[in-house]
């Protein structure tokens, strides 16, 4: 909850928080409200001299707290983040100078350090810390002492005490530690490292009774309607301000006038930047809206962490409890922390978390998910926690943020062909060329002529099995041929991955791989770009490598972009795989750093997450393929030949989703059975019901039980499903053969409670999770004995997915009640002329 004071009475109310504000914006929004204000039109800043400067002053600080002053000197390079050195390159800044001023910023640091006796136990560097109560997140320079709040200035102040926007802050982090901290005497400093060395902390009183003003400012800020403009303070402070050109440039490209524009000493600089046209107009505020509707509902799971009690946040798959500490490795500033239990969550490696004793808000530290498995969890962060049983998932601004910029940089970028097309107000165009025959079938064969001689725009439908991947490599190679460069990007890391390793298998290897180094296959090192690698190296690998491999997450980075774009290094080609699961302001941050865009994706199979709402009953959950496919079908191009499933598996899926045009590519896959596979004997079975399961050896099954499912769990399909799985290990298969799926997180759980204490690599995943995956039986359990008609039965791409995972067995355990669902209904009409029907075992 948020306290304002209400300006009649004196008296405080109880608000709640529309938004979450980082402390950061408080300063900004004291310093200019207007600025702040442009800065939610257009969130990541580009990269300047004095934000690479205090970057890294920042990085030496932290390294001489937690490290010691001992440690020896370092030249610039070894701080730099991949997307500075990337921001040094566009800027053309000299190492030499930016050595020379870390070193003078250093050595003040190191004497403040001395002479007030810091030890490194004694002090928690970039503390980042959550309030629901006020609305506030952010993170803290450092917390010495448990009691004492330090935030660093790379500026100047020649005054007594702190700036006031300064002063605003330390109390603004008070606020937003109180509730860790208590209400003892917590004591603040500002450390101006620009400033002699005996004039640099200024110190500032924190008083608990008096945050009414900052709470004040807190609703202030949340009440900012993004959709009228906010005048700035005045042309004296609007001279000064490193922040100009983008007002400027925003005032004018977003008609972001303030009604005062005649005596404007800017005007002139105003009227060199372009207008936008409706249609472009139209375009930035939908998604614009779309965004900020994303971000309000992922502000609302932030608020579960306080919210909803830990078992609740565990159902939901948001958390990991029953933890113990394995193995705690410290290499500051960082600690590596090994935990185990069983791991039902959502977590991905690479996701933000909270490690605590399951009150993430009063005893948590926050870190990064290293790797993530079923059985624990590796965590890095900054501090040891004292308790380590429980760890949260939490969402952060930065995809926000990137998405917000994305849109920004398309709308503004030239009026190319291929921003009309993207906008709809052009049709893709298409060159006749010679014609290829490079591909193992036809139908890729065609994909790749047509994406060949699109100039702009080409589309590729890849239905389940199809080949996307394979015909990914080929596409790359034939562009790279031609003299082109080539961005090869997905949703997913493991999209983005897998793309690569089958161009590497294809006998192509002059590619690179950027991201987040915890998050890539390991089986790309040696085309993964080091963090560590030398600006000289660093500018000349983007030049000469021919492919780029990365997430449209990193894409969006404004480095990248600004390096790209700055540089003339736009790449000929885009090829964005997964593209019917990204948002299409993801999608943007891939189309920005390319001239022609070649999208492939199944918008008949799951599509991308979107959490408002408000935002899908707008229809603005339509990825940016699925509506160009609409726009322009002319431009699509479906791949209908599969090597994955037997036909009879195949058969359902290809007439309900693809018009019956789906078929198997050669008359072994259309045929395959359980039985064609090495060391496979079903005639081991010696359980009575499982052979009459499994002999004849039928493609399809369903087993109809009767179940009850309660708190979407049903106890009877997962004990037959468990039985299932142990008759296939017995006759042969691997557990890596082998999967089980259900729509619930609740009923996966289940699953691997009980079958994972003796078959734990068998994989047990909700529908959601295994799209993109496939093995050669796949069990699902429905689990449902009634609610058949609930969203998630609702949207029949949801079971398009979980009916083309099997390559050579299918079997469906579930309810006669199912078929009160439409789809199912078919489906199991489907497997009782085609298939075999098997009535399942009454107790488990």
């Amino acid at each position: 909850m948020v306290f304002s004071l209400s300006v009649k009475t004196g008296k405080s109310r109880v608000l709640r928080p529309s938004r979450i504000i980082n402390v950061s914006s408080i300063s900004k929004f004291i310093r200019c409200e207007r600025e702040y204000y442009l800065q939610k039109l257009r969130p990541e800043i580009i990269p300047n001299e004095a934000l690479i400067r205090g970057s890294l002053v920042h990085s030496v600080f932290s390294e001489l707290i937690t490290k010691g002053v001992g440690i020896k000197e370092t030249k610039v390079e070894k701080y730099l983040t991949l997307n500075q050195k990337l921001s040094l390159l566009f800027l053309k800044l000299p190492l030499t100078i930016l050595n020379e001023e870390l070193e003078s910023h250093r050595q003040k640091l190191k004497k403040w350090i001395i002479e007030n006796n810091l030890k490194s136990e004694e002090a928690i560097t970039e503390l980042t810390a959550i309030n629901l109560r006020y609305g506030l997140r952010g993170r803290i320079d450092a917390l010495i002492n448990g009691n004492k709040i330090v935030d660093l200035k790379t500026g100047r102040c020649h005054k007594l005490t702190a700036w006031p926007n300064d002063h605003l802050q330390i109390n603004s982090y008070g606020l937003l530690l109180s509730e860790r901290l208590g209400t003892a005497s917590v004591k603040g400093s500002v450390l101006y490292s620009g400033n002699p060395i005996g004039e640099m902390e200024k110190e500032v009183g924190i008083e608990y009774e008096n945050f009414n003003w900052i709470k004040n400012k807190l609703n202030k800020i949340r009440g900012i309607d993004l959709s009228k403009p906010i005048k700035p303070h005045g042309t004296h402070q609007c001279t000064r301000c490193w922040s100009r050109e983008l007002c400027i440039e925003v005032c004018k490209k977003l008609g972001q006038h303030m009604g005062s524009c005649q005596g404007c000493m800017f005007k002139q600089e105003c009227e060199s930047f372009s207008t936008l046209e409706p249609v472009e107009k139209k375009y930035y505020e939908t998604f614009f809206s779309f965004i900020e509707l994303e971000r309000k509902a992922a502000q609302g799971e932030l608020e579960d962490l306080g919210r909803l009690s830990p078992k609740e946040r565990v159902e939901k798959g948001k958390a990991i409890d029953n933890l113990a500490i394995a193995e705690v490795k410290h290499n500051p500033p960082y600690y590596e922390l090994s935990l185990e239990g069983e791991n039902h969550s959502d977590i991905r490696k690479g996701d933000f978390v909270i490690v605590s004793d399951g009150n993430p808000l009063k005893s948590g530290c926050t870190g990064t998910a290293k790797k993530v498995t079923r059985h624990g969890i590796v965590v890095q962060t900054r501090q040891r926690p004292e308790k380590a049983s429980f760890v949260d998932t939490y969402s952060v601004e930065v995809g926000f943020d990137r998405m917000t910029n994305a849109l920004f940089n398309f709308i503004f970028r030239k009026d190319d062909y291929l921003k009309k097309v993207v906008l709809g107000v052009e049709k893709p165009r298409f060159t006749p060329l010679k014609r290829r025959e490079v591909i193992r079938n036809i139908d890729q064969n065609e994909a790749l002529n047509q994406a060949l001689s699109a100039e702009d725009v080409f589309l590729i439908q890849g239905p389940p099995g199809t080949g996307k991947t394979y015909l990914v490599a080929e596409l790359t190679k034939e562009l790279v041929n031609q003299g082109e460069r080539v961005l090869i990007s997905a949703y997913t890391n493991r999209g983005v991955d897998n793309a690569l390793l089958m161009l590497r298998q294809h006998g192509f290897n002059d590619f690179i791989r950027i991201g987040s180094l915890h998050s890539i296959d390991e089986k790309l090192e040696g085309n993964i770009l080091s963090h560590d690698i030398s600006l000289r190296d660093l500018e000349n690998v983007m030049v000469s490598t021919k492919v780029v491999g990365t997430t449209s997450t990193w894409a969006a980075s404004e480095p990248l972009y600004q390096f790209i774009t700055k540089s003339g290094l736009l790449f000929d080609t885009v090829i964005i795989d997964e593209a019917s699961q990204m948002l299409e302001p993801q999608t943007l941050s891939l189309i920005n750093l390319a001239k022609r865009a070649i999208l492939i994706g199944d918008h008949k199979q799951l599509p991308a997450v979107v959490q408002s709402e408000d935002a899908q009953k707008s229809g603005l959950a339509v990825s940016m393929f699925e509506r160009l496919v609409n726009t322009f079908p002319d431009s699509k191009k479906m791949l209908t030949l599969q090597y994955r499933m037997n036909e009879l598996i195949e058969e359902f899926p290809s007439w309900k989703f693809y018009d019956g045009k789906m078929k198997a590519a050669t008359l072994e896959i259309g045929s395959q059975r359980l039985s064609d596979l090495d060391n496979v004997q079903l005639e081991k079975i010696q359980d009575p019901w499982t052979n009459s399961l499994l002999l004849p050896d039928e493609p399809i099954i369903y087993v109809k039980t009767y179940g009850i499912c309660r708190e979407k769990v049903n106890n009877l399909e997962a004990s037959i499903a468990v039985k299932i799985v142990k008759g296939l290990m017995q006759v042969g298969l691997r557990e890596k053969d082998v999967a089980v799926i259900a729509p619930y997180r609740a009923q996966v759980a289940e699953i691997r409670r009980r079958l994972h204490s003796f078959l734990p690599n068998v994989d047990v995943d909700t529908v959601d999770r295994f799209q993109g995956s496939e093995r050669e039986v796949v069990i699902i359990s429905l689990t449902q004995s009634r609610a058949f008609n609930q969203p998630i039965f609702k949207d029949e791409r949801r079971w398009n997915v979980a009916i083309t995972r099997a390559k050579k067995t299918l079997i469906i355990i579930g309810h006669p009640n199912s078929k009160a669902n439409r789809m199912m209904s078919e489906l199991l009409s489907h497997i009782q002329e085609k298939g075999k029907v098997v009535i399942g075992e009454l107790s488990g």
